[in-house]
């Protein structure tokens, strides 16, 4: 039976020599490319497989562009470094060719035995702009090989798809016209009929042409629709009366985005047990629930981190919470939908080739949860300062160009996270200088108490950090209204708690590693994950009412 996958859904691979294969309704075009350790191809071009082009150890070479594939890989003669392979779908150049994925049938992907039978599949739906697409990307963990059904379009193309991999800007761009420009196989001809005889007229007559003309014609047959294989999908609801909200998630490469967003819905869970009332988040699709469920399991019953976010991508969730109460009135009950922005952190950098689209989509979000991780700013490659400011740049320029900007600054609401507060390099500082403050009831776990948030992160930019965290924290308070900002000391996955479910300062590290891969050593608790995402909606959503109906 064909297992059919979602995105972000993956699947153990049970072979090591197995072929993928490509099915769809007009001609594409099919590579590959070998991924090592830091996210970059393997060797420049030369671990990339292209059609007419010889391919890296262990693939076969792709064919010309057509509406059929079949790539042979043979994982055990892969190169040792490589613990990834993305296979990628390209729009062929040339007149009369599509110019966006949006204009076709979903194409289809398949896992493919070694015997040919079909192990699994992926329509590769939700494209709209996009030029390329990774399909799907097999990969290393722990020394076994499996599928992921990724669905991750770039609207920049191949050239944008391979510098998101490291590829020189101007080699990519080489790569690409090879590539697209390779001729076009032809559409499979459907066999002609032979012809058949003319019926002459019969000297018996008229009454004679019925017994002599044969049978009738058989009806012609229905051609089948291209259509996405699997279960029909509804159209999402929320219910009536949902508002829609947009959330960007922001913040440096490995800031922790992703096991943030992971955290959520096993934040809601555990809001009733901590503050009352509790908070239901479901997706608005079946990719989104998939997401959900995987997040879940990964932080619950593996008790690993999410591999982070790849290029750009949109989730829908729908998001209902416990009636607020109010001095007059029943109060108002929470109900809206969440679209989140989630990109890797490096497409916030200057010159990434999927930064415009970034900017696009922040710019039409109403507020943002930037993730400041001190741990990462202390590291070169991952200074917060240099994933901020050229964004923040281009979003004031582009809101300013549609008359968007309030007082000369941007519109949006801000919810400031200082990321990681659970681990030791940050607590224990924080800790020593009289920060933290515990409850007495329940896990009697530590926290930065709401009010003092703001001090806080000034604390963790002035004395903790120091110039870097200072031209963050400048910023943030240039770009955007200091009274639309609130901070936050979060941890995704929390401390680690004693067998009496409580906290102990002797031990209460919650991260470990073994067999070069993290994991939690108790289930996860999240602080301060869900708060600034109720306090985001909040706000915008009494800032709508004053502004009747309009957000700003």
């Amino acid at each position: 039976m064909t297992a059919e996958l979602v995105r972000g859904q993956n699947q153990a691979l049970p072979w090591t020599r197995l072929e993928i294969g490509v099915e769809a309704d007009r001609a594409l075009a099919l590579g590959a490319v070998l991924v090592g350790e830091a996210g970059h191809a393997l060797g420049g071009a030369e671990g990339i497989a292209l059609p007419g082009a010889p391919p890296p150890p262990g693939l076969a070479a792709p064919g010309p562009p057509g509406p059929t594939h079949r790539l042979a890989v043979d994982l055990g003669a892969l190169p040792s470094a490589a613990t990834r392979l993305d296979l990628f779908l390209a729009l062929p150049g040339g007149p009369g060719a599509p110019a966006r994925f949006g204009a076709l049938a979903a194409p289809r992907v398949l896992l493919l035995g070694p015997g040919g039978e079909k192990a699994a599949g992926f329509a590769v739906t939700g494209l709209a702009e996009e030029t390329a697409v990774v399909a799907v990307e097999l990969y290393r963990r722990n020394g076994a090989w499996k599928i992921r059904a990724v669905g991750q379009g770039y609207q920049g193309g191949v050239p944008a798809l391979l510098t998101d991999r490291g590829v020189d800007p101007e080699t990519a761009r080489g790569l690409a016209a090879d590539a697209q420009a390779h001729p076009v196989a032809p559409l499979p001809a459907a066999p002609r009929p032979d012809p058949e005889p003319v019926a002459l007229p019969s000297p018996a007559g008229p009454a004679d042409e019925g017994a002599r003309s044969g049978p009738p014609p058989a009806a012609p047959q229905p051609v089948p629709d291209a259509v996405p294989q699997g279960l029909p999908e509804r159209v999402p609801t929320a219910g009536p009366d949902a508002d829609r909200v947009r959330i960007g998630l922001w913040g440096a490469p490995r800031s922790g985005k992703t096991t943030y967003l992971a955290a959520l819905p096993l934040a809601a869970m555990q809001h009733q047990r901590h503050h009352g009332g509790g908070w239901h988040i479901s997706g608005m699709t079946e990719e989104a629930n998939a997401y959900l469920s995987q997040g879940m399991d990964l932080l619950t019953r593996q008790r690993a981190f999410p591999e982070a976010t790849m290029g750009v991508r949109e989730i829908a969730w729908s998001v209902q919470g416990p009636r607020k109460k109010r001095k007059l009135g029943p109060g108002r009950r929470p109900n809206f939908v969440l679209d989140i922005q989630d990109a890797a952190g490096e497409v916030y950098g200057d010159g990434h080739p999927q930064q415009a689209q970034l900017v696009s989509l922040l710019a039409r979000s109403h507020g943002l949860i930037y993730l400041f991780d001190p741990l990462g700013d202390a590291q070169r490659a991952t200074e917060s300062f240099n994933f901020l400011h050229s964004a923040l740049t281009l979003l004031t320029a582009q809101v300013r160009n549609r008359g968007g900007l309030v007082d000369g600054r941007l519109p949006h609401h801000v919810s400031v996270c200082v990321a990681k507060f659970d681990h030791p390099g940050i607590f224990q500082p924080a800790a020593e200088a009289g920060w933290v403050t515990q409850d007495h009831e329940g896990a009697q776990l530590p926290r930065i108490p709401r009010e003092r948030g703001e001090q806080f992160f000034q604390w963790m930019c002035d004395d903790f950090r120091g110039a870097t965290a200072r031209l963050v924290r400048d910023a943030l308070q240039t770009y955007f209204d200091p009274r639309r900002i609130a901070y936050y000391a979060t941890s995704a996955v929390g401390f680690r708690l004693a067998p009496q479910h409580v906290f102990d300062y002797r031990d209460y590290v919650q991260e470990i590693e073994a067999d070069g891969r993290k994991y939690l050593r108790t289930s996860p608790g999240p602080i301060n994950v869900l708060e600034p995402l109720i306090d985001l909606e909040d706000r915008i959503h009494r800032e709508t009412n004053r502004r009747g109906g309009k957000p700003w």
